[in-house]
Protein backbone atom coordinates (compact mmCIF):
# COMPACT_ATOMS: atom_id res chain seq x y z
CA UNK A 1 0.00 0.00 0.00
CA UNK A 2 1.02 3.59 -0.57
CA UNK A 3 1.18 5.55 2.66
CA UNK A 4 2.25 9.20 2.83
CA UNK A 5 2.43 10.75 6.29
CA UNK A 6 3.41 14.22 7.39
CA UNK A 7 2.84 14.19 11.10
CA UNK A 8 2.63 17.29 13.23
CA UNK A 9 2.24 17.40 16.98
CA UNK A 10 -1.52 17.85 16.66
CA UNK A 11 -1.32 20.98 14.48
CA UNK A 12 1.50 22.68 16.36
CA UNK A 13 3.22 23.46 13.04
CA UNK A 14 1.99 24.01 9.48
CA UNK A 15 4.94 23.21 7.28
CA UNK A 16 3.42 22.39 3.94
CA UNK A 17 1.09 20.30 1.85
CA UNK A 18 1.75 16.63 1.15
CA UNK A 19 1.99 16.93 -2.65
CA UNK A 20 2.36 19.88 -5.05
CA UNK A 21 1.61 19.40 -8.76
CA UNK A 22 3.20 22.10 -10.88
CA UNK A 23 1.42 23.35 -14.01
CA UNK A 24 1.11 20.84 -16.83
CA UNK A 25 1.86 17.76 -14.74
CA UNK A 26 0.04 14.42 -14.51
CA UNK A 27 -0.04 12.21 -11.44
CA UNK A 28 -1.66 8.85 -10.68
CA UNK A 29 -1.68 7.71 -7.05
CA UNK A 30 -2.38 4.02 -6.49
CA UNK A 31 -3.30 2.61 -3.11
CA UNK A 32 -2.80 -0.98 -2.10
CA UNK A 33 -3.81 -3.73 0.29
CA UNK A 34 -7.20 -2.75 1.72
CA UNK A 35 -6.92 -5.38 4.45
CA UNK A 36 -4.26 -3.38 6.31
CA UNK A 37 -5.79 -0.95 8.86
CA UNK A 38 -4.39 2.47 9.73
CA UNK A 39 -5.49 4.68 12.63
CA UNK A 40 -5.14 8.39 11.94
CA UNK A 41 -6.38 11.66 13.44
CA UNK A 42 -9.11 13.58 11.59
CA UNK A 43 -11.06 16.82 11.99
CA UNK A 44 -14.66 16.69 13.19
CA UNK A 45 -15.75 20.33 13.52
CA UNK A 46 -16.14 23.66 11.69
CA UNK A 47 -14.48 25.35 14.68
CA UNK A 48 -11.42 27.22 13.35
CA UNK A 49 -9.52 26.46 16.55
CA UNK A 50 -10.29 22.74 16.48
CA UNK A 51 -7.53 20.14 16.39
CA UNK A 52 -7.31 16.83 14.54
CA UNK A 53 -7.92 14.84 17.69
CA UNK A 54 -10.39 12.11 16.70
CA UNK A 55 -8.86 8.78 15.69
CA UNK A 56 -10.37 6.83 12.80
CA UNK A 57 -9.42 3.56 11.10
CA UNK A 58 -8.69 3.43 7.36
CA UNK A 59 -7.77 0.66 4.94
CA UNK A 60 -5.56 0.72 1.85
CA UNK A 61 -3.33 3.58 0.74
CA UNK A 62 -3.49 6.59 3.05
CA UNK A 63 -2.31 10.18 2.62
CA UNK A 64 -2.61 12.07 5.88
CA UNK A 65 -1.33 14.84 8.12
CA UNK A 66 -0.70 17.62 5.60
CA UNK A 67 -1.10 21.10 7.09
CA UNK A 68 -0.29 24.39 5.40
CA UNK A 69 -0.91 28.08 5.94
CA UNK A 70 0.26 28.82 2.38
CA UNK A 71 -1.49 26.35 0.09
CA UNK A 72 -3.59 23.22 0.21
CA UNK A 73 -3.66 21.02 3.27
CA UNK A 74 -3.17 17.83 1.25
CA UNK A 75 -2.62 18.17 -2.51
CA UNK A 76 -2.05 21.45 -4.39
CA UNK A 77 -2.93 21.08 -8.08
CA UNK A 78 -1.95 23.92 -10.41
CA UNK A 79 -3.19 24.62 -13.95
CA UNK A 80 -3.43 22.12 -16.82
CA UNK A 81 -2.95 19.11 -14.56
CA UNK A 82 -4.51 15.66 -14.32
CA UNK A 83 -4.69 13.94 -10.92
CA UNK A 84 -6.05 10.39 -10.59
CA UNK A 85 -6.42 8.62 -7.25
CA UNK A 86 -7.05 4.86 -7.17
CA UNK A 87 -7.92 3.09 -3.91
CA UNK A 88 -6.59 5.96 -1.80
CA UNK A 89 -7.82 7.78 1.30
CA UNK A 90 -6.85 11.43 1.85
CA UNK A 91 -7.60 12.24 5.49
CA UNK A 92 -6.86 14.64 8.32
CA UNK A 93 -5.33 17.47 6.27
CA UNK A 94 -5.78 21.17 7.01
CA UNK A 95 -5.51 24.49 5.17
CA UNK A 96 -4.73 26.66 8.16
CA UNK A 97 -5.33 30.25 9.22
CA UNK A 98 -5.15 33.11 6.70
CA UNK A 99 -1.89 33.81 4.96
CA UNK A 100 -1.87 36.80 2.62
CA UNK A 101 0.32 37.31 -0.44
CA UNK A 102 1.42 40.70 -1.78
CA UNK A 103 -1.95 41.11 -3.53
CA UNK A 104 -3.82 40.55 -0.28
CA UNK A 105 -5.11 37.14 -1.33
CA UNK A 106 -5.38 34.56 1.43
CA UNK A 107 -4.62 30.88 0.94
CA UNK A 108 -6.62 29.10 3.64
CA UNK A 109 -8.53 27.03 1.08
CA UNK A 110 -8.75 23.37 0.17
CA UNK A 111 -8.24 21.24 3.25
CA UNK A 112 -7.93 18.08 1.14
CA UNK A 113 -7.26 19.21 -2.44
CA UNK A 114 -6.89 22.69 -3.93
CA UNK A 115 -7.46 22.84 -7.70
CA UNK A 116 -5.67 26.15 -8.18
CA UNK A 117 -5.76 26.43 -11.98
CA UNK A 118 -7.91 25.90 -15.04
CA UNK A 119 -7.94 23.06 -17.58
CA UNK A 120 -7.60 20.56 -14.76
CA UNK A 121 -9.00 17.05 -14.21
CA UNK A 122 -9.46 15.29 -10.88
CA UNK A 123 -10.62 11.66 -10.89
CA UNK A 124 -11.22 9.58 -7.76
CA UNK A 125 -11.64 5.83 -8.27
CA UNK A 126 -12.70 3.91 -5.16
CA UNK A 127 -11.13 6.69 -3.11
CA UNK A 128 -12.14 8.91 -0.21
CA UNK A 129 -11.48 12.43 1.05
CA UNK A 130 -12.52 12.69 4.69
CA UNK A 131 -11.80 14.46 7.96
CA UNK A 132 -10.11 17.42 6.25
CA UNK A 133 -10.53 21.07 7.26
CA UNK A 134 -10.22 24.47 5.54
CA UNK A 135 -10.06 27.65 7.58
CA UNK A 136 -12.10 29.34 4.85
CA UNK A 137 -13.56 27.42 1.90
CA UNK A 138 -13.52 23.88 0.53
CA UNK A 139 -12.94 21.47 3.38
CA UNK A 140 -12.60 18.49 1.03
CA UNK A 141 -11.97 20.03 -2.41
CA UNK A 142 -11.59 23.69 -3.40
CA UNK A 143 -11.50 24.94 -7.00
CA UNK A 144 -10.49 28.59 -7.30
CA UNK A 145 -12.12 30.78 -9.93
CA UNK A 146 -10.84 29.05 -13.06
CA UNK A 147 -12.56 27.50 -16.07
CA UNK A 148 -12.63 24.04 -17.62
CA UNK A 149 -12.28 21.96 -14.49
CA UNK A 150 -13.65 18.42 -14.24
CA UNK A 151 -14.17 16.49 -11.00
CA UNK A 152 -15.22 12.85 -11.35
CA UNK A 153 -16.08 10.49 -8.49
CA UNK A 154 -16.26 6.78 -9.34
CA UNK A 155 -17.41 4.74 -6.34
CA UNK A 156 -15.72 7.44 -4.28
CA UNK A 157 -16.59 9.64 -1.35
CA UNK A 158 -16.10 13.22 -0.19
CA UNK A 159 -17.50 12.74 3.29
CA UNK A 160 -17.23 14.34 6.74
CA UNK A 161 -15.06 17.32 5.81
CA UNK A 162 -15.32 20.78 7.35
CA UNK A 163 -14.96 24.43 6.34
CA UNK A 164 -14.82 27.53 8.50
CA UNK A 165 -16.76 29.47 5.85
CA UNK A 166 -18.26 27.85 2.72
CA UNK A 167 -18.25 24.47 0.99
CA UNK A 168 -17.69 21.85 3.64
CA UNK A 169 -17.34 19.08 1.06
CA UNK A 170 -16.66 20.78 -2.29
CA UNK A 171 -16.35 24.47 -3.19
CA UNK A 172 -16.12 25.39 -6.89
CA UNK A 173 -15.67 29.02 -8.00
CA UNK A 174 -15.71 29.53 -11.75
CA UNK A 175 -17.38 28.60 -15.02
CA UNK A 176 -17.47 25.43 -17.12
CA UNK A 177 -17.07 23.23 -14.06
CA UNK A 178 -18.21 19.61 -14.22
CA UNK A 179 -18.83 17.42 -11.17
CA UNK A 180 -19.76 13.86 -12.12
CA UNK A 181 -20.46 10.88 -9.91
CA UNK A 182 -20.75 7.19 -10.79
CA UNK A 183 -21.50 4.03 -8.87
CA UNK A 184 -22.01 4.46 -5.14
CA UNK A 185 -20.29 7.83 -4.86
CA UNK A 186 -21.30 10.20 -2.07
CA UNK A 187 -20.82 13.76 -0.84
CA UNK A 188 -22.14 13.21 2.64
CA UNK A 189 -21.86 14.44 6.22
CA UNK A 190 -19.81 17.54 5.38
CA UNK A 191 -20.30 20.79 7.27
CA UNK A 192 -19.55 24.48 6.77
CA UNK A 193 -19.99 27.39 9.13
CA UNK A 194 -21.89 29.36 6.47
CA UNK A 195 -23.15 28.28 3.02
CA UNK A 196 -22.89 24.96 1.18
CA UNK A 197 -22.37 22.28 3.78
CA UNK A 198 -22.03 19.70 1.01
CA UNK A 199 -21.30 21.61 -2.21
CA UNK A 200 -20.99 25.36 -2.74
CA UNK A 201 -20.77 26.91 -6.23
CA UNK A 202 -20.41 30.49 -7.43
CA UNK A 203 -19.43 32.12 -10.74
CA UNK A 204 -17.53 35.42 -10.76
Amino acid sequence: ALDVYKRQDNDSSFNGELITMESGSNLTINGGDTSVPHSERVYTSTDRDAKASTWKDFHGGVLTGGASDNGAGGIHVKSSCTLTMNDVTLAGCRAHAPWYDSAGTNSAYGGGIWLAGGDTNLTLNNSTITGCFAYYDGGGIFQSNHNNVRIELNDSHVDANFAGNEGGGIDVDGEKITIKGKGKSTVNGNQSKNDGGGIYTVSY
